[in-house]
C-alpha cells in the first residue's frame, strides 16, 4: 500500500496549493492505493486541476516569490530546460514544484517493525 504525503518543508509561497491538493486527495480518499504509479497519475491530475483555477497574474506572483532563477534551476536539475512547454512555461514550473513537494511512501514498510522487534513478537 502506497500513500502520498506532503514534504515536511514547503516554499510558502507554494504551501496553499499544496495544502488544497492534499486536502482534495484525502476527501476523495485519492492518497493511498496499491500501486505508486496510479497514486502518482492522482496526484498530477489533483495538481493540474488545481492549476487550472489560478489566474496568471497568481501564477506570476507564486514564481516571483519562490525565486524565477531557483524554480527554473530546480527544474533543468531534474528534466533539462528543453523539455519544458513555452506556451505554458509559469504554469509548468508551478505544477513541477507543486508535484516536488509530495512523496509517495512504501506504508507497508513504515509500518513494519525493525528485525530485532520481529524477533520478540514471534
Amino acid at each position: 500500500m502506497y500513500e502520498c504525503v506532503m514534504v515536511e518543508e514547503i516554499h510558502e509561497s507554494i504551501y496553499d496549493i499544496c495544502e488544497s491538493v492534499y486536502d482534495n486527495m484525502c476527501y476523495c480518499e485519492s492518497n493511498f492505493n496499491e500501486d505508486n504509479i496510479t497514486l502518482i497519475q492522482d496526484l498530477i491530475n489533483f495538481v493540474e486541476d488545481r492549476m487550472e483555477t489560478i489566474s496568471k497574474y497568481d501564477m506570476n506572483t507564486i514564481l516571483v516569490w519562490y525565486g524565477i532563477d531557483n524554480a527554473v534551476a530546480s527544474y533543468n536539475n531534474h528534466y533539462g530546460l528543453n523539455n519544458i512547454s513555452i506556451n505554458e512555461f509559469t504554469k509548468s514550473l508551478i505544477i513541477f514544484l507543486v508535484i516536488q513537494s509530495f512523496n509517495v511512501e512504501n506504508v507497508d514498510e513504515l509500518n513494519t517493525p525493525p528485525l530485532s522487534q520481529q524477533s520478540q513478537i514471534q
